[in-house]
């Protein structure tokens, strides 16, 4: 039994002693774990003290009641082999006074019954005296003296057995009282034991049920993952193969990009044109044309151009098409014109000119423009060469 009761609280000592819901620093963890490992409090199956929780009234008795049989046990606790063997030889001794005291009785019952034997012969010889008083006084008055001394002799010794025996009735009280103490104390201790068996039980009990529910969840999440592995093998197998698909496509971006790049190396680079410029072109000593343009982000211009000089004014408004390559450029456009000389002539007008970028926004530019009446009148060629601003 001492066995079992330090088996429990070796267990209370190294394992039920600590929650998981109180941490280092708790300003209560001290006293929950010393009432742990006292066996007064023993948490909840999922290994959880729950400090803020409510205390019912159920709890608070089960507490105290374990508090009552920690003092009951105590003094059974403390008893070493010793003390138990020193008990033995207590019982063995009582058992032996026991007989002492039977055999004394025994005696002085035989002693009681001699000392009325005696009793009587002594009122025979009383009698005896009084017949024989004639014969002789001195005689019977020294029978007498003898008698009364063994009569003294046994009175004493009477004494000395009721003493004895008196000695021995106390002995005997003390040592059954002695002995009622332990049979309750023993009676408590097998009562309270099986009351903490019985409770420990069923707390050993609600752990297993939560035990055995906790491994057939497992169970059950050990199947799930089981099968979870076999899809797994499929995906790995489709993963490789998307695997092996992307390194294929990766090559083949990668030849691409390559491809790409030499095609960049290959076709000039085009710029997106500046919309708005302005030109000035000399096509003789005193003749010359310019120019003001506004060109959109895809390229598509439209232009008025005014000359002076041979053979005469002349202004025009046209649209065209401005291509912007790395560092070169050219325009080509269709319009009409007036001629402001002779009677005046209207003009089909066709133009194409070239630029070479000299600085930021300033470029060289040449360009031929070709005039056709719609009528009568003169054909009209110009070619300037010139500057060109854009901005």
């Amino acid at each position: 039994m001492r066995r079992v009761l330090l088996l429990g609280m070796l267990l209370s000592a190294l394992g039920w002693a600590q929650f998981s819901d109180v941490p280092q620093g708790h300003w209560a963890r001290e006293a929950i774990e010393q009432l742990a490992n006292e066996g007064l409090l023993y948490g909840f199956p999922e290994g959880t003290f729950r400090p803020d929780g409510q205390f019912s009234r159920a709890q608070a008795a089960v507490t105290l009641w374990r508090l009552i049989l920690q003092y009951r046990l105590k003094d059974l606790r403390e008893l070493t082999r010793e003390d138990i063997e020193r008990l033995k030889g207590l019982l063995a001794a009582v058992k032996a006074l026991q007989e002492g005291v039977e055999e004394a009785r025994q005696g002085t019952n035989t002693l009681a019954d001699r000392l009325t034997g005696m009793e009587g012969r002594l009122a025979s010889l009383r009698d005896e005296l009084s017949s024989l008083a004639g014969k002789g006084v001195e005689a019977g008055e020294e029978a007498l003296r003898q008698l009364q001394e063994a009569y003294a002799r046994l009175s004493g010794l009477e004494g000395l057995v009721y003493k004895a025996l008196k000695d021995q009735r106390e002995e005997l009280s003390a040592l059954a009282g002695a002995l009622r103490d332990l049979d309750a104390k023993v009676k408590a201790l097998e009562e309270a034991w099986n009351q903490a068996r019985e409770g420990d039980r069923r707390t050993l009990e609600e752990r297993w049920n939560a035990l055995s529910s906790s491994l057939s969840q497992a169970a059950s999440k050990v199947a799930a993952l089981e099968a979870s592995l076999g899809k797994v093998g499929e995906l790995e197998k489709n993963l490789a193969a998307l695997e092996r698909r992307v390194t294929s496509l990766e090559e083949g971006l990668k030849t691409l990009r390559e491809e790409v790049r030499k095609l960049r190396e290959e076709v000039p680079r085009v710029r997106k044109p500046k919309p708005f410029g302005v030109g000035l072109y000399l096509s003789g000593l005193s003749s010359g044309f310019g120019v003001g343009e506004y060109v959109t982000s895809g390229g598509f211009s439209v232009r008025l151009l005014g000359a002076l000089g041979n053979p005469g004014p002349y202004l025009s408004g046209s649209l065209g098409y401005r291509h912007e390559g790395e560092g070169v450029g050219y325009r080509i456009g269709l319009g009409l014109g007036r001629g402001f000389f002779g009677p005046g002539f209207t003009y089909g007008e066709g133009s194409f000119g070239l630029k070479v970028d000299l600085l930021s926004g300033l470029s060289l530019v040449a360009e031929g423009v070709y005039s056709y009446p719609l009528g009568s009148g003169p054909i009209v060629s110009r070619f300037g060469v010139g500057v060109m601003y854009q901005w």
